[in-house]
């Protein structure tokens, strides 16, 4: 791996990316950055210093939107927006908090963890690039539109499946291993 060379091709997509975080993201990540940027203002934390920490949590997936935007030659802005948008649609940034949620006992669960963790941005990165690769120059919303329409079934069963972990309440290991599979049916098709 040449670091200086990924560092030099990344850089600027990501601080973009970092700039513009807060009009981007959907659903519940922006939730989630809301809540961060009260708690750091009850803590007295200087405005600029709070909206920075704030970005880290979704900040997570910045390199898999900037590499979707450099492979696809698309703006940063428009495969993050096609990024957090479908996380919101289709239930992925609540998978992703779930899995960070998860509790760990020992070594192994702390590896199925990451593992489910890694599996998640994985499939949220291959979603975002099939999307992007289809929109053209359409609006990023229209672009999940029209791409979940055309999932029919896969996007009907995830959305279900979501529907249902949400009604439980809290998410284990088998659940949200059942969660991304169908992910997974989505992007395979």
């Amino acid at each position: 791996l040449d670091i200086d060379r990924a560092v030099s091709r990344l850089r600027p997509g990501l601080s973009d990316l970092m700039r513009d975080l807060p009009e981007l993201i959907e659903g519940l990540e922006i939730e989630r950055y809301d809540r961060a940027l009260q708690r750091f203002a009850r803590e007295g934390v200087p405005p600029r210093v709070a909206r920075r920490v704030a970005c880290l949590g979704a900040i997570h997936s910045g390199v898999d939107v900037v590499e979707v935007a450099l492979a696809r030659k698309t703006p940063v802005a428009h495969a993050a927006r096609v990024y957090f948008g479908l996380g919101a649609a289709i239930g992925l940034d609540w998978i992703h908090g779930e899995i960070e949620r998860l509790a760990v006992d020992g070594h192994w669960q702390a590896v199925a963890r990451g593992t489910l963790r890694e599996e998640a941005y994985l499939l949220h990165r291959r979603l975002c690039d099939k999307v992007v690769a289809r929109s053209g120059k359409c609006e990023s919303g229209a672009a999940i539109r029209s791409w979940l329409t055309q999932g029919g079934g896969a996007a009907e069963n995830l959305g279900r499946a979501v529907q249902e972990m949400k009604a439980i309440g809290t998410a284990d290991f088998p659940t949200l291993s059942v969660a991304l599979q169908a992910v997974r049916r989505l992007a395979e098709r």
